[in-house]
């Protein structure tokens, strides 16, 4: 691992940069909307298109690296993912912003599917699960990283847009001069939504449902904090400290369901995110730090569901499928990740901010009926016999390849670093 890490530092700086900078475009874009005043509703159109075109630049992104190798297609979409930054302020227009969005969320899932391939073809087996876990520790702090960048300058300002716009960039630099050899990342399988049902249907409801609520917090989620009130550093504050909880769980959480039914702790799970959002729709307006303290319950639970969902669907699948499963619950996720802001968005503006959390806290009471509905249909799996739980980022389908439970280990540490 102490040998990996200085070959792979390049790749998991520039994935950092762009995660951080992706992360406060998508926060700095709910607070300008809602400075400008446009409508709640229009705001979570307009926001749901990134996963529009993070689903499209997942599935299609190796298009460019076939026609013009992995560095020129980095630095091609990481120079338009800048230019779409900085066009924003420029353009302030719904309909062009939401074409801007598109653009942006094509280029992040070429960018990530690019920098995984590379980073998946660099490890050899016996330390994929530890690479893993570093990777989805940086993905969290990059991200929480990003919200508080939201403090850097005004979002009415072309500052904040700036320096988006340089940190795409700059994540551009340590890949652009690495001098590993670069890997050709091919379009992998995916089972189709039919037979992913038919392997597991809780698992899909998961993925899908953790596409909605993480996309409507990580979209609206700012808005529901401007109009309540809060100035820019308790906008950021507040969505880093649901991301940084989320982090926190993601392995406690697994141990549990290592260890005990899954689906009785996903119902724990569900049932944490229903009363975290009950008690902040009830509350009204409390005093920050309890508003802290709830939505970093809900954030921290909420963030475990896509990789339970994941864990629970390769339960009842050989270890051969997971790759294909992935690429499947991913794209279900990616779904439910644009349904979501929509959703939420729409009872926003019947409801007013808090619409938010009613949207969260009702999704997960019809999520946790399907629960006790799939309990009465399918017998629980002996714990001996349940797929161990790993942290996976809902980022591409290519960083599956990274998850130990994949295919058996081989070899061992008398393995190579591949440089």
């Amino acid at each position: 691992m102490v040998q990996l890490l200085p070959i792979l530092g390049a790749l998991f700086l520039g994935v950092g940069l762009l995660i951080a900078g992706n992360s406060l475009f998508t926060t700095l874009l709910a607070v300008r909307m809602g400075v400008e005043g446009m409508p709640a509703l229009s705001i979570g159109l307009v926001l749901a298109c990134y996963s529009v075109g993070f689903i499209l630049g997942a599935r299609t992104s190796h298009w460019f690296v076939d026609r013009v190798g992995h560095i020129r297609s980095f630095a091609a979409l990481a120079a338009l993912a800048a230019c779409s930054a900085l066009l924003h302020p420029i353009f302030v227009s719904q309909i062009v912003w939401g074409v801007l969005r598109v653009l942006t969320g094509y280029c992040t899932a070429s960018l990530y599917t690019i920098a995984e391939s590379w980073i998946n073809a660099k490890v050899p087996n016996y330390i994929r699960g530890r690479v893993l876990s570093l990777y989805m520790v940086i993905s969290f702090l990059a991200l929480g990283s990003g919200q508080l960048m939201l403090n850097l300058g005004s979002p009415e300002t072309f500052v904040p847009f700036s320096v988006v716009a340089m940190l795409f960039a700059v994540g551009l630099v340590p890949v652009a001069l690495t001098r590993m050899e670069a890997p050709v990342p091919e379009p992998g399988g995916r089972l189709g939504i039919l037979a992913l049902i038919r392997i597991s249907p809780l698992g899909v409801a998961l993925c899908f449902s953790a596409g909605a609520i993480n996309g409507a917090f990580f979209n609206m989620g700012p808005l529901f904090a401007q109009r309540s009130g809060f100035d820019t550093g308790q906008v950021s504050t507040f969505m880093a400290t649901a991301i940084f909880a989320g982090l926190v769980l993601q392995w406690p959480v697994g141990w549990l369901s290592d260890r005990f039914d899954r689906r009785k702790v996903v119902m724990w799970i569900l049932v944490g995110v229903a009363a975290a959002s009950v008690a902040i729709v009830v509350a009204g307006d409390v005093a920050f730090l309890v508003l802290l303290s709830l939505v970093s319950l809900l954030g921290g639970l909420a963030f475990t569901l896509y990789g339970q969902g994941l864990t629970h669907a390769n339960d009842f699948a050989d270890a051969s499928e997971l790759l294909s499963i992935s690429a499947g619950l991913l794209f279900a996720f990616g779904v439910g990740a644009v349904v979501g802001p929509i959703a939420a968005s729409a009872i926003m503006s019947l409801t007013g901010p808090f619409g938010l959390f009613v949207f969260t806290g009702a999704l997960t009471v019809v999520l946790a009926s399907f629960v006790i509905y799939r309990m009465t249909r399918r017998e629980p799996l002996p714990v001996e016999d349940q797929t161990p739980f790993s942290p996976m980022p809902a980022t591409t389908p290519v960083i599956a390849e990274l998850d130990p439970r994949s295919e058996p280990e081989e070899g061992g540490p008398e393995h190579e670093i591949v440089n």
